[in-house]
């Protein structure tokens, strides 16, 4: 009698074989990683949605267009949008690209070490954390403090002022460990 899998052919198992060595090699980060890059542009989307009175309108916008909107929403000087903001979601980027095509974990190094230097000018300096996830705190500070624009209810800024507390909160407890 014939069973349900002997009509297979005989190379059916090296799909499987080479799934298990794809998460064999994957970096042990990436889904930290992509979870804080999903995170962080979904702040973005809460970000733009409390912002702009259609922003379901918006449509095809990546994870760059999106913060792009957003700093162009600012009343901040370019200055700060582009150090404080900008590059630090830039780089929090290239290192989420990096994990998802499965860079070797010497280059997911490089890259959280060029995230970790775009916080250098903040205060306190980027050498307090060595954690992606205090990185992606801070980028959620500035998408809050994005919101203090003067059009912006009370509540929004009383909002944005609650995720600078939870992130300092962070930083102090990353400090004392």
């Amino acid at each position: 009698m014939s069973q349900p899998f002997d009509d297979l052919p005989d190379d059916f198992g090296k799909g499987f074989e080479r799934l298990r060595a794809a998460l064999a090699s994957t970096d042990q980060r990436a889904g930290q990683i992509l979870a804080l890059h999903a995170a962080i542009e979904r702040e973005m989307d809460i970000a733009l949605r409390d912002l702009l009175p259609h922003a379901t309108r918006l449509r095809g916008l990546g994870y760059s267009q999106k913060a792009s909107v957003l700093a162009a929403l600012t009343p901040y000087p370019d200055s700060m949008v582009t150090t404080w903001w900008l590059k630090p979601i830039e780089r929090f980027n290239e290192l989420r690209n990096g994990v998802a095509h499965g860079d070797s974990s010497d280059r997911v190094d490089a890259a959280i070490d060029r995230l970790k230097k775009s916080f250098d000018s903040f205060p306190p300096p980027s050498d307090r954390f060595d954690d992606v996830t205090i990185a992606a705190g801070l980028i959620f500070s500035g998408l809050g403090t994005a919101k203090l624009a003067p059009h912006m209810t009370k509540m929004a800024e009383q909002a944005a002022r609650r995720r600078i507390g939870a992130a300092t909160m962070i930083l102090a407890d990353a400090d004392e460990n």
